[in-house]
Order: structure tokens, then C-alpha cells, then sequence
């Protein structure tokens, strides 16, 4: 498994519990600081999945 989609995840679920920490108690820089770190995390997961992707890709090619 790629570090990229673990740590992507992760930075997801974080997001996500920061966004709703900051819907609880009304302060909109942090439920914005958590939909910025949920995109990212997004991002970074979908960054690993390509990884995996090309090396398969890359290996498959190799083999032929």
C-alpha cells in the first residue's frame, strides 16, 4: 500500500473531525481550516492511487 493514500486518508477523517468541531462551536475559520485539510487529503490520496496505477502499468510493460 501506498504511504501517499494512508496519509491521504488520514488527512481526510481529519478534516472531517475539524470541520465538524468547528460547526459545533460556531468558529468558521476552523470548519474552513477542515473542508481545506479535507480537500487535500483527497488530493493526496488520489496522488498515491495514480502511484500505484504507473508502477503496475510500468511492470505489466516490463514483463511483456
Amino acid at each position: 500500500m501506498n504511504m501517499n493514500i494512508v496519509l491521504g486518508h488520514a488527512q481526510t477523517l481529519l478534516g472531517v473531525c475539524q470541520q465538524t468541531t468547528g460547526r459545533m462551536i460556531g468558529n468558521r475559520t476552523l470548519t474552513n481550516a477542515g473542508k481545506q485539510r479535507c480537500f487535500s487529503g483527497k488530493g493526496q490520496a488520489a496522488a498515491g492511487q495514480a502511484q500505484d496505477i504507473i508502477k503496475e502499468c510500468i511492470s505489466r510493460l516490463q514483463a511483456h
